[in-house]
């Protein structure tokens, strides 16, 4: 079997910061009184009446989950372990490591996954899916309490609106900046609302020489990060054909490319040049836009970073759109041997009540369509007190094409034309020979 995708393109990484877990009883009061602003945290269950059966002890379950999407050890307490036990007390976890595909290989399948909305296509490859909902409708379990989009793209994966998952967390994408490079310089910070074009535009200002260093003034991460603006696949997943020789990937090429040919502004690798370190480390560029970085964030700034957020900018003519839909899901596997108790957990972690934790304590932003959730964001998080973080929200997620197998290996052939075309190809040329490899690829691997 082919290996599976990367995890996500950056996933949300472990918290800093042990005292947290001692402070909790402090926060006790803030969190019952924002609970009440989730109208009640109901989960919409009907009321039914117990059965002699039902009345029965609960036979001790202990589901095996696996952590593709990364996940602490502390908010796997927090967000799964404490909660479940509480509500659930028969049911405990076994976390497991490996590659899935060796997994399934040998017959040790998980019950649980925690992924990437885009690798799901891959594990109903594997055979590792199957349909939620009679057993949603069963355990009456309501969705409504999910933003469309997020649900909607899973259930593009099956072709037949099937429900593989549930999102606990969503992505976005973000401009961060370093505030002391514009003083230094006299610039004012950026604003929201920019597009692009504003965007580089200030980029110019900010990229100089000063002191005998050479400052940047803007980095997009890479090409593929803001192709994720556009809802781009590189391979159409129906007819299994490349996608790259487009309109949409001519203005996305464009775009990238004036922000890597300002003179001061080169990175050292157009295809991959993920300008994170520059930023967070030796602080010589001014603007950086990426996904949620925040906790990354925190040790930056304890070393001397004096940053802030502003919306992520627009593509010119399709405002606040600020990616394409990039969750992270909780897989109730279709071979696993405890579904019933397996989707009882996927509930209990996209319940309002353990959102509600996720959202001020782990600054993940939530699936769920409840606003006072935003509002709650980072709340319990000392280091983003003072920040722009209703800037982030100012920019939705669209939805996102289904993305295959071939997308890791397809999107790295497109970044390196990418790059030819920065270093002088044509671009016509540069998407035509990607559009050739991408097919072969596809053809030899299928």
């Amino acid at each position: 079997m082919k290996a599976l995708m990367a995890a996500a393109d950056f996933p949300l990484p472990k918290r800093r910061g042990g005292n947290r877990m001692k402070k909790r009883w402090r926060q006790a009061v803030c969190l019952s009184a924002a609970a009440a602003m989730l109208g009640g945290c109901s989960t919409g269950r009907e009321s039914v009446v117990p059965s002699a059966e039902a009345n029965k002890p609960a036979q001790p379950v202990t589901l095996k989950i696996l952590q593709v999407q990364p996940i602490s050890d502390e908010d796997f307490q927090l967000l799964l372990n404490e909660p479940v036990t509480k509500k659930y007390p028969h049911i405990s976890f076994e976390r497991m490591s490996g590659k899935v595909e060796e997994l399934v290989a040998a017959g040790n399948v998980p019950d649980l996954i925690l992924a990437p909305d885009s690798v799901l296509s891959q594990y109903k490859d594997l055979g590792l899916t199957a349909n939620l909902d009679p057993l949603v409708k069963e355990q009456g379990i309501d969705l409504s309490r999910f933003d469309p989009v997020y649900l909607d793209v899973i259930r593009a994966v099956s072709g037949k609106g099937e429900l593989y998952a549930l999102p606990y967390a969503r992505n976005f994408n973000a401009l961060y900046y370093n505030k002391d490079l514009f003083d230094r310089f006299g610039i004012g910070y950026p604003q929201d609302g920019m597009t692009w074009d504003d965007a580089i535009d200030l980029g110019k200002k900010l990229t100089r020489g000063d002191g005998g260093i050479q400052y940047r003034g803007l980095d997009p991460e890479s090409v593929s990060r803001v192709a994720r603006q556009f809802a781009l696949a590189y391979v159409d997943y129906k007819t299994l054909k490349a996608t790259v020789n487009s309109a949409e990937f001519r203005t996305l090429f464009d775009i990238v490319k004036r922000v890597y040919t300002i003179p001061g502004n080169e990175p050292k690798d157009p295809a991959s040049s993920k300008g994170e370190a520059t930023f967070t480390k030796d602080k010589t560029l001014a603007m950086y836009g990426t996904v949620n970085i925040l906790w990354k964030l925190q040790e930056a700034g304890n070393n001397g970073l004096n940053w802030d957020v502003a919306q992520y900018p627009a593509i010119p003519g399709k405002p606040n759109v600020g990616n394409d839909v990039d969750s992270h899901t909780i897989v109730v596997t279709g071979t696993g041997k405890n579904r019933a108790a397996s989707l009882l957990v996927a509930d209990v972690l996209t319940s309002p009540e353990v959102q509600l934790l996720s959202v001020r304590k782990t600054a993940r932003v939530s699936p769920l369509k409840d606003a006072a959730l935003q509002q709650q964001f980072g709340a319990d998080v000392g280091f983003l007190k003072g920040k722009r973080l209703g800037s982030i929200f100012k920019s939705r997620s669209i939805a996102a094409p289904v993305r295959e197998k071939h997308h890791s290996q397809a999107q790295a052939i497109a970044n390196q034309s990418f790059k030819e075309y920065v270093l002088g190809k044509d671009l016509n040329t540069a998407l035509r020979e990607a559009e050739e490899k991408i097919n072969q690829l596809v053809q030899t691997t299928k």
